[in-house]
């Protein structure tokens, strides 16, 4: 049976298409408000992604979903529809026999997206004998052109026979990342007759292509399927925050005219910081000294010149952004959560100590705003750290000392209870029966002599005095120390989360305080980039049983000089 090409889309699904137009590799839909315990039929939808490797043998219910029934001289596959009207076109090329695909595969050429084009112009196929409100698993085995973001979408029949689109984008596939097997599942309305087509939602440059070596599509066993649907009802409370965040991002770049205006109110700005730069290599210097006695290192600046934070480059990883969306689909694939927090720069948060004449309260960074823009879009949860701590900024609260590159310990609690209300949505902390323990503080001060003091001379190390510290410590019901347990489904990375670890003081401590419920932290030192590496070196056990991954990046490694550092996640 085939569906009639007329065809209806829900509103909310048109919304969230439409809002992906400057997104580059890939997202997820829209869902609506989710129930406790179960998920709206065709309202699911979890993109992941993994390496290629040979799909499980299970019967699929897309016929010839290999391709290899793909005749020389056809111009379709044999049970697929030729798109028609000018959007794309399909011709057979050479497959992947060694991944699991046959030996031939089909390439898809747009010439314009088809996101919000009819049926009848997609590349599609049919999908028989489904079962009513059944939760399916949905994969493709796919590669094609760097900047561009494709997808398979699912369609129903409804009374009149008309398409319905019950799982727009039910997955993603991003071009640039190489061969990879991209999962996805949604949950049928009516059943019968499916229709899988794809669809291009944006791309850098056109024409744009996308491989397509395999569409599977398969029921997820009665005994997988309460897990699987726990997750997404997690998942559809997640892309509320992720949407969420996407607006209130566009709201800031709105409010500053777009980026071009804010790129030209921070041109005085950079200029300065410009200028400053030129003179410390003349000297031979990696310090500068600011207003009011405040210490710059160059590392801890240069950051702030960069115009774009997205640099993608065809066939490799090799910027912030595509190792951040990598890392995120390969947890994803696990059943892992990701949240990227973004901990600013010292002259992001002081700009007028590092450039005279600048407003204390300029925000300096619009390369950073889209880089999070970009990132929300390709469905990835950031929490960008600037305006908590420009709030605190203002309140007089020490964010960054005048001569240490880290944060204070004040900063380390404004993290926990900003990241605290991203956390709190899981089940497992909504769980009445769990153990929710209480958590006391003490503090003390600390006094020391700031790291950057290192850089000058011992003339100049005299006019500075020791910086006091107001140090807060996490301690259990008993008194003692917090000690962060090893296996918490919620896991802390990145060496700002072990700040202050030596006196129960760190981010781990006082973020399990805010949610009454202890959290586990990567046992490495490691700045941002390192953490795909060291999660692989834990071993494949390590992973079991996380829900959540919070991945703390200092902003300094988001720019391009750092992509040495930044590398696709090959965990095991």
């Amino acid at each position: 049976m085939c569906l009639r090409t007329r065809w209806r889309r829900h509103a909310s699904s048109a919304a969230w298409c439409l809002g992906l137009g400057a997104c580059l590799l890939v997202g997820c839909g829209k869902s609506p408000a989710p129930t406790p315990d179960d998920v709206t039929p065709g309202t699911m939808r979890v993109v992941s992604v993994a390496p290629a490797v040979a799909a499980p043998v299970e019967a699929p219910l897309i016929e010839n979903g290999d391709f290899r029934e793909f005749w020389a001289g056809a111009t379709a596959p044999s049970g697929f529809h030729v798109p028609a009207g000018g959007f794309s076109e399909v011709r057979r090329t050479p497959g992947a026999p060694a991944a699991g695909g046959s030996d031939f595969a089909a390439l898809q050429t747009w010439e314009k997206p088809d996101v919000t084009a009819g049926l009848e112009v997609r590349f599609r196929t049919e999908a028989h004998g489904l079962k009513p409100e059944t939760l399916y698993r949905i994969e493709a085995l796919a590669n094609g052109d760097a900047g561009v973001l494709a997808g398979l979408g699912v369609f129903e029949a409804d009374e009149a026979g008309n398409a319905i689109e019950i799982a727009p984008c039910a997955v993603f596939v991003a071009g640039g990342v190489g061969l990879a097997r991209y999962i996805g599942h949604f949950v049928t309305q009516r059943g019968g007759t499916a229709v899988i087509a794809s669809l291009l939602v944006v791309a850098s440059r056109l024409p744009a292509s996308i491989t397509w070596h395999e569409w599977r599509l398969l029921e997820v066993p009665e005994d997988r399927a309460p897990a699987v649907r726990a997750t997404l009802a997690d998942r559809d409370v997640r892309r509320l925050q992720v949407d969420g965040q996407l607006r209130r991002i566009k709201d800031l770049v709105n409010a500053r005219q777009g980026y071009a205006a804010w790129r030209e109110q921070v041109v005085p700005f950079r200029q300065g910081l410009q200028e400053t730069l030129d003179l410390l290599k003349d000297a031979g210097s990696d310090i500068m000294l600011g207003e009011d006695g405040y210490l710059f290192s160059r590392f801890d600046t240069l950051y702030l010149l960069e115009r774009e934070l997205v640099y993608q480059k065809e066939g490799t990883y090799f910027d912030a952004c595509a190792g951040i969306v990598d890392l995120d689909r390969v947890l994803s694939n696990r059943g892992i959560d990701l949240i990227l927090v973004a901990v600013p720069a010292r002259g992001e948060m002081y700009p007028d100590k590092l450039v005279p004449g600048t407003a204390p309260d300029l925000d300096v960074t619009p390369q950073l705003a889209k880089l999070m823009q970009t990132l929300s879009e390709m469905d990835v949860e950031v929490l960008d750290l600037g305006g908590v701590f420009r709030e605190q900024r203002e309140q007089d609260d020490t964010i960054y000392f005048r001569t240490e590159t880290r944060c204070s310990n004040a900063a380390v609690r404004h993290m926990a209870r900003a990241l605290a209300p991203r956390l709190e949505r899981y089940a497992f902390l909504r769980d009445p029966a769990a153990p929710r323990p209480e958590y006391q503080t003490v503090g003390r001060n600390v006094s020391w002599r700031g790291a950057l003091l290192g850089g000058l001379d011992t003339e100049q190390q005299a006019d500075f005095v020791d910086e006091v510290e107001a140090v807060v410590a996490v301690r259990d019901a008993t008194g003692q120390p917090f000690t962060p347990p090893p296996d918490s489904p919620i896991l802390l990375a990145g060496d700002v989360a072990r700040l202050f670890e030596e006196d129960a003081a760190s981010l781990t401590a006082h973020l399990s305080k805010e949610l009454r419920f202890p959290v586990s932290v990567l046992p490495v030192e490691e700045p941002g980039p390192g953490i795909p590496k060291k999660l692989a070196e834990q071993g494949v056990a390590y992973l079991e049983g996380r829900r959540v991954l919070v991945w703390f990046v200092p902003a300094n490694y988001l720019r391009s000089s750092t992509a040495y550092a930044w590398e696709r996640a090959s965990l095991p």
